[in-house]
C-alpha cells in the first residue's frame, strides 16, 4: 500500500499572499527519493505541487518537516491528507544539475540524522539500563547498613588502632588517650562514609561487592560479576555522566553488554534473590539468545 499527499503551491499565492512565486530550484517533472519517500515536484503552466508518497504515513510527516526546514519554507504548515494510490514515481531528471546537487545535499542529511538516530538510541539505550543499577545500588547500602551498621562501629574500631599505631610510628612516639583516639576515629570514619555515599562509582561497587560477596564461589554470574570491577564501573559512569551533560560519547556494543548484564542481574539479585536466567523467558534479540 502506497500513500500519498500533495502539497499545492497555489497555497502560497492565496493563504500568503505570495508575490515572489515560491518554488523549489528544480525542474518540472523530477522525481527524486529521500526519507524512504519518492518526492514529485510539478511546476508548470497549468499545475504548481509537490507530491510524496511512502508505504508509512510517518514517513511522510518526517519527510515534509525536513523538507520544510531544509528549504526554508514553510510546506508542513499547510493542510494535506493522506490517499492511497497506485501510483509508482520512479527516479527522474537525476543528471539534472539542480537535482544533482538536492541529492547531495539530501544524501548528506539522511547520512547524517540516520546515524544520530542510531548514536541517540544507544545512549537511551544505556541510559535505560544504568538507571536501575544506581537505585539498586543505593538501596542494597540502605538495607544492608553497610555505612551505618555493625561494620561500621567495627570501621570505627580498626581506624582506631590504626590512629594508635601511626601516631607511635609516624608522629615522634606520640600517645593520645583512649578518648581523643575514639573522637579522631569517628571524625575520620564519618568522612569516609560521607566520600564513599557521594559518589555513584564508589555506591555501585560497594553495593556490587556486597551482592557477589554472597554468591557461592562456583556459581558463574559470580565470576563475571566479579569481571565488572571497580574500574569497569568507573567506565560506565563515565559514559553515563557523558550522555547526562549531552558530550560526545561512544557507547560500544561491549557498553551496553556490561550495563545491560549489571543491570539485568542486580535487579533479580537483590529483589527475588536468584539470578536472572532463572527467571529469563527464552526469546532473540538480532536472531541470537543472549542468555542461554
Amino acid at each position: 500500500m502506497i500513500y500519498a499527499i500533495i502539497i499545492d503551491f497555489n497555497d502560497f499565492y492565496d493563504d500568503l499572499n505570495d508575490v515572489w512565486s515560491t518554488r523549489l530550484q528544480l525542474p518540472n517533472g523530477a522525481v527524486i527519493a529521500f526519507w524512504k519517500c519518492k518526492i514529485k515536484y510539478v511546476n508548470s503552466n497549468e499545475s504548481h505541487y509537490l507530491k510524496i508518497t511512502s508505504a508509512q504515513k510517518q514517513n511522510i510527516s518526517e519527510c515534509l518537516i525536513l523538507l520544510s526546514f531544509f528549504t526554508t519554507l514553510p510546506l508542513f504548515t499547510f493542510e494535506y491528507n493522506f490517499e492511497k494510490t497506485e501510483e509508482i514515481l520512479d527516479e527522474r531528471q537525476l543528471e539534472n544539475p539542480s537535482v544533482s546537487e538536492w541529492l547531495e545535499k539530501l544524501s548528506t542529511i539522511e547520512r547524517k540524522l540516520n546515524y544520530k538516530k542510531n548514536r541517540n538510541h544507544s545512549e537511551e539505550q544505556f541510559f535505560m539500563y544504568f538507571k536501575p543499577i544506581e537505585r539498586v545500588a543505593k538501596l542494597q547500602l540502605d538495607n544492608t547498613k553497610i555505612l551505618t551498621g555493625f561494620s561500621n562501629e567495627a570501621r570505627k574500631n580498626l581506624t582506631k588502632t590504626f590512629l594508635e599505631q601511626l601516631f607511635l610510628s609516624n608522629f615522634d612516639n606520640t600517645f593520645f588517650d583512649q578518648e581523643t583516639l575514639t573522637e579522631l576515629a569517628g571524625e575520620l570514619n564519618s568522612t569516609l562514609n560521607n566520600s564513599l555515599e557521594r559518589k555513584n562509582h564508589r555506591r555501585i561497587v560497594l553495593a556490587l561487592s556486597s551482592i557477589t560477596n554472597n554468591l557461592d564461589d562456583g556459581d558463574s554470574t559470580k565470576s563475571t560479576l566479579l569481571k565488572i570491577d571497580s574500574n569497569r564501573v568507573q567506565e560506565l559512569v563515565k559514559i553515563r555522566n557523558d550522555i547526562a551533560h549531552g558530550n560526545k560519547v561512544n557507547v560500544s556494543p561491549d557498553d551496553l553488554i556490561d550495563v545491560e548484564y549489571l543491570s539485568r542481574q542486580l535487579i533479580t539479585l537483590v529483589f527475588f534473590g536468584i539470578n536472572f536466567k532463572q527467571v529469563y523467558l527464552r526469546s532473540k534479540k538480532f536472531n541470537t539468545d543472549f542468555w542461554s
